[in-house]
């Protein structure tokens, strides 16, 4: 569990990142970005699950099942709508002033797989987990009692993972091997994003490199998921949407840094979901030195 506690906080970190990365590339549009990043991931993802034929093992016992199983794909094919569809508002809401709303929405995503996890899975949670969630509830009641709208880029990046999440454990596919068919699926959309795109390679490398950079953008999106799909291996439904709370922190840090601000009356959504996160915290350190002291 420790090291899947670690992966899942480092793909946050990177995550926090790249959403700082992608407010470089205002040059360019949500779609250019989005068909490369699809690209990049895809061939990164690709290459990694080469190199490791555990995991490309995974990819054929897929392909089996979809030759044998045919109304797998139908279900497939919503699996990786739904992921694209995240991958879409993570790069199009930074440049749009709505940095704040994805971050919110992201707050809001460890409560409905939290409660995904305890009514669908029937996972228990920790004390500490337990103090979490209560933390976490108070601030998103405050967000209703002081009457903050919700939009609908917080509604859909807080609900549109539960659904993958689940429908990948339905299938069977919440592994490497499934996300790789997922990236499959999105493939010939990302690559008539880039070809339809207004932005030739020549010039982004005239404008100080900014290929490269798209580059960047990319490769790191790919090593951020390739480690959070890991730890997802490792980690329950709850414990996993719980962690996620250090990605939206990192994103209000961002966001807030990009020129926007909270409002008085949302300081104590943010109080809440952070004390949320400082007990996470506390309970991750807990659990590893557990996990240490029972492995010397």
């Amino acid at each position: 569990m420790a090291k899947g506690v670690f992966l899942s906080v480092f793909s946050s970190c990177i995550f926090g990142g790249i959403f700082y990365l992608v407010t470089l590339l205002s040059q360019l549009s949500g779609q250019e970005i989005m068909g490369w990043r699809v690209l990049c991931m895809f061939s990164l993802l690709t290459g990694f699950m080469l190199a490791h034929k555990n995991d490309w093992q995974l990819v054929r016992e897929i392909t089996a099942r979809l030759a044998s199983q045919p109304w797998r794909i139908p279900a497939m094919l919503l699996s990786s709508a739904l992921i694209g569809s995240q991958f879409w508002i993570f790069v199009w809401a930074p440049n749009h002033g709505h940095a704040l709303d994805l971050s919110l929405g992201y707050f809001l995503l460890p409560l409905a797989m939290v409660l995904c996890g305890r009514i669908v899975y029937k996972e228990k949670l920790s004390r500490f987990q337990r103090g979490a969630v209560l933390f976490a509830f108070i601030g998103i009641c405050n967000q209703f009692y002081i009457g903050a709208s919700f939009s609908w880029v917080v509604l859909l990046s807080a609900l549109g993972y539960p659904p993958y999440f689940m429908l990948r454990r339905y299938l069977k596919h919440d592994n490497l091997g499934g996300f790789w068919f997922d990236l499959l699926f999105m493939l010939p959309a990302g690559l008539f994003l880039i070809w339809d795109g207004e932005h030739s390679v020549a010039f982004m490398l005239s404008e100080g490199g900014l290929f490269w950079m798209l580059l960047l953008y990319g490769f790191s999106s790919g090593v951020a998921i390739i480690f959070y799909i890991l730890s997802s291996r490792l980690l329950t439904l709850g414990l996993l949407g719980l962690l996620g709370y250090v990605e939206p922190v990192l994103l209000v840090i961002i966001a807030l840094l990009l020129g926007n601000s909270i409002a008085q009356g949302e300081l104590i959504t943010y109080i809440g979901v952070w004390l949320a996160v400082l007990m996470l915290v506390f309970d991750g350190v807990r659990v590893m030195r557990l996990h240490r002291k029972f492995t010397e």
